[in-house]
């Protein structure tokens, strides 16, 4: 996460090449990014009322939820928790 341009954007860091790779780039501060158990899909929170998901393959975000998640327990890092998905 870095607030370079103004606003918090999330970042991909690839340690072994040391290359940098913008995940969002909105006009509204990101934050709180959790990676799900298999590393496909990164969950985040948007200017503390959105619920967001990022798929890694596809490069794409999609809204999961609109709420305030600007307080307590969402206005810590390490807020977000995933879930198995249910089947059946």
């Amino acid at each position: 996460m870095s607030t370079r341009d103004g606003v918090a954007n999330l970042y991909q860091y690839n340690f072994a090449t040391r290359d940098e790779t913008r995940l969002t780039n909105d006009g509204l501060d990101d934050g709180s990014p959790v990676f799900s158990p298999d590393g496909k899909a990164l969950a985040f929170i948007r200017n503390g009322q959105e619920l967001r998901i990022f798929d890694m393959a596809t490069k794409q975000e999609r809204l999961l939820k609109k709420a305030y998640l600007g307080r307590p327990p969402f206005a810590t890092s390490g807020s977000v928790l995933w879930s198995p998905a249910k089947t059946g």
